[in-house]
């Protein structure tokens, strides 16, 4: 319950038009909730399988950095960004979400340990696998493992389980 009114807030504090807004957290007979916008579209993953085109992709990259941008600058990092944490609108707006695994970079709350990997595999920066930090240049990687599936039409490490692609990340 602390973590999913802790995502509310910290979204609710990120104003920015590629962010999700959050209108309200709290609690309603002890049930936790978050009041946010509603979005029509799909998310970047299912755009990426259908084969994105490169020009509109670029310009939804281009979003998504101007949406890390501020969340850094709010001392926020996200620390689970990936294609499935991106919703686009019918217009063409990208809409960064999910930050159940985001924190404020002062913040020492206890609910993560030091040392227990955040995120998702595929879009780990090398200093999440080894350290257990995330810092924003770990959301910034992730944004370019995003970038490189959108040229190729694949991730950069495509290993068969969990163990194989983390050690892919940390020696190559």
């Amino acid at each position: 319950v602390q973590r999913f009114l802790r995502e509310g807030k910290t979204c609710a504090t990120l104003r920015h038009p590629n962010i999700l807004q959050v209108y309200e957290v709290g609690l309603e007979q002890d049930q936790p909730f978050i009041a946010m916008e509603y979005i029509k579209g799909s998310t970047l993953a299912t755009l990426l399988k259908r084969g994105l085109p490169l020009a509109e992709g670029l310009e939804l990259m281009a979003q998504i950095s101007s949406a890390l941008e501020h969340a850094h600058e709010q001392g926020v990092v996200h620390r689970d960004l990936k294609p499935a944490n991106v919703l686009v609108t019918t217009e063409g707006q990208a809409k960064v979400v999910d930050w159940g695994l985001a924190r404020h970079l002062q913040d020492d709350s206890g609910l993560t340990k030091t040392g227990i990997l955040i995120g998702t595999p595929a879009y780990m920066a090398p200093e999440q696998i080894t350290e257990g930090k995330a810092q924003p240049a770990s959301d910034l990687y992730a944004l370019g493992t995003m970038l490189f599936e959108l040229v190729a039409r694949s991730r950069p490490f495509t290993q068969g389980d969990v163990h194989e692609l983390l050690s892919s990340r940390v020696s190559k």
